[in-house]
């Protein structure tokens, strides 16, 4: 099973997610992307079947870029990591159908036992 975790920019929140994933979800193949541009070129590639993206997004213009690629993920499960709790943040994200929607200063561990449940019912 594949994992992809996306991030717009840098930040150490995918580098320990990665580590945590690695350490509790045994046999899950992470992959880290840090562009818009890498991320739209591994999703091209239909041998590339990814079953959840973790997209960490760090401005509404992200986000709006992120909505550019939905018909790229549409058999993706999708857990977003919002910049901030705004009503237009939140509205913009929304139509990316996510599965699970967080920010930032919640930690990592709800987005863990998120991936754990879609990854094992996978």
């Amino acid at each position: 099973m594949k994992l992809l975790l996306f991030g717009d920019t840098p930040t150490g929140q995918i580098r320990r997610l990665q580590s945590l994933v690695n350490d509790h979800l045994p046999g899950i193949q992470t992959q880290t992307i840090i562009s818009f541009e890498h991320l739209l070129q591994h999703l091209r590639k239909p041998l590339n079947r990814t079953e959840a993206i973790v997209m960490f997004l760090s401005s509404q213009e992200a986000i709006g870029q992120a909505l550019g690629l939905k018909p790229f993920l549409y058999d993706t499960r999708r857990i977003l990591v919002l910049p901030n709790n705004y009503q237009t943040t939140f509205s913009m994200a929304v139509h990316l159908i996510p599965s699970f929607i967080t920010y930032p200063e919640m930690g990592l561990n709800d987005i863990l036992a998120v991936l754990e449940r879609i990854l094992i019912k996978t």
